[in-house]
């Protein structure tokens, strides 16, 4: 079972640097299209599933879930996050990370970078509250989404280890990530998950 910490409010000043710590210590981030999720020949149904899911990530988990969390972990100015360091982002990046969970059990941690330029004219990207993003999406229209990339690293180290994330318990040994990207009226941000191990038992 993933429990990250027993009291709450000790819980929300660690897990607030989860996503920094796993990103940035991630070994071989190298993102690849649905075709290259063939060379992963240890790659579950049920994980490929979840990677290649087109609908909402959280109503899946909200219909797997007795009690589902979104969990706002930290948002604010940053510099353009690892996961994206091979894109060509000149703009300053708004970030905003968020922690799913089904009853109670962290499942995918959720980065969204949105440029200052595009944050200029979608002012409320910054305002989501709890609120899931693809949600407030779904409902606007002149809106695009790129296909996915796909990325698998190890990360069994004792960062992931000190927030109760034991790579072990997954039958692969590492993290499953998956990217996109946005157009809002010709304004792009992207969308960074990265599925936790308990993942595969929903």
């Amino acid at each position: 079972v993933v429990t990250l910490f027993s009291a709450e409010s000790q819980e929300r000043i660690l897990v607030a640097n989860i996503v920094n710590e796993i990103t940035d210590n991630l070994i071989n981030i190298n993102w690849v299209g649905s075709s290259g999720l063939s060379a992963y020949p240890n790659l579950s149904h049920n994980m490929k599933g979840w990677l290649t899911e087109a609908s909402l990530l959280t109503i899946r988990l909200k219909n797997c879930a007795k009690h589902f969390e979104l969990r706002v972990l930290n948002e604010g100015y940053r510099n353009v996050s690892s996961l994206l360091n091979d894109l060509e982002i000149s703009d300053r990046v708004f970030i905003r990370e968020v922690m799913l969970l089904s009853d109670g059990v962290p499942m995918i941690l959720g980065q969204t970078s949105i440029p200052e330029k595009t944050l200029s004219r979608h002012r409320w990207l910054s305002k989501l509250g709890s609120g899931a993003l693809g949600e407030k999406i779904m409902d606007l229209s002149n809106v695009q989404r790129s296909d996915f990339n796909f990325s698998f690293c190890k990360g069994n180290s004792p960062i992931l280890k000190k927030h109760g994330i034991d790579c072990k318990t997954n039958e692969e040994g590492g993290l499953w990530m998956r990217r996109s990207s946005f157009l809002i009226q010709n304004q792009p941000l992207w969308v960074a998950e990265i599925f936790l191990p308990k993942i595969k038992e929903l």
